[in-house]
């Protein structure tokens, strides 16, 4: 992670100009004018940006100006998942209890999260956190055929090698997500097409629901 980011995340220009909050006086404007900054207004909070790419009008926050950094940092060391299996069952219960809280402190600060269906994958912990908040409120405010079940289950990946996975069902549609874990945390989440989970070996378990748990 680039923490100068001197480049642009979304087309890698070096274009790259602060962003600078408040009313603007008349030094604000003349510098906004010679493309020095940019003026983000008048409302800024913990999430605001503070970086913009006059190449393409991107806008962002450096990952270690978020507020959570230093939190993410510190819970980082203190819970760890050693296996696909632990994987599996932590991210089970996020969805089956609708709380993210379960998966939380078991990923990478740099995991990445990537579906076969859609194009740009969520990279990075804080992002992917959102993002699974963000699901389980829109299922919550939902009907019940939006809701959510993962079961943990085990398929061949694509060089024929078995692997604990997770197969997450909604509206009778079924997806095999598989896991990659490394130094005590879970650095990617994949949601496939292929392998299908036709062949995936079901177990029935539902981590978090006590179904088919011991």
């Amino acid at each position: 992670m680039d923490n100068n980011q001197t480049h642009c995340p979304n087309c890698n220009s070096i274009k790259v100009i602060p962003i600078r909050y408040g009313l603007p006086s008349s030094a604000m404007l003349e510098s906004q004018k010679r493309g020095k900054i940019a003026c983000g207004g008048c409302v800024v909070n913990d999430d605001s940006n503070t970086r913009h790419c006059t190449s393409c009008e991107h806008s962002w926050r450096p990952f270690h100006q978020s507020k959570l950094y230093p939190i993410l940092k510190e819970a980082e060391k203190a819970q760890f998942v050693e296996t696909e299996k632990d994987a599996v069952i932590a991210y089970a219960k996020a969805w089956n209890r609708l709380d993210a809280s379960y998966l939380t402190h078991y990923l990478a600060l740099d995991a990445v999260n990537e579906s076969q269906y859609v194009l740009e994958p969520i990279k990075g912990k804080i992002k992917y956190i959102r993002f699974l908040k963000n699901k389980i409120k829109t299922i919550k405010n939902g009907a019940d055929d939006m809701r959510v079940f993962v079961q943990l289950a085990s398929i061949r990946d694509l060089v024929g090698k078995k692997r604990y996975c997770a197969i997450i069902s909604q509206n009778k549609n079924e997806y095999v997500i598989l896991f990659q874990v490394g130094n005590g945390k879970i650095k990617r989440i994949d949601l496939c097409e292929i392998p299908s989970a036709k062949n995936a070996v079901k177990t029935e378990v539902y981590p978090g629901l006590g179904r088919g748990e011991n």
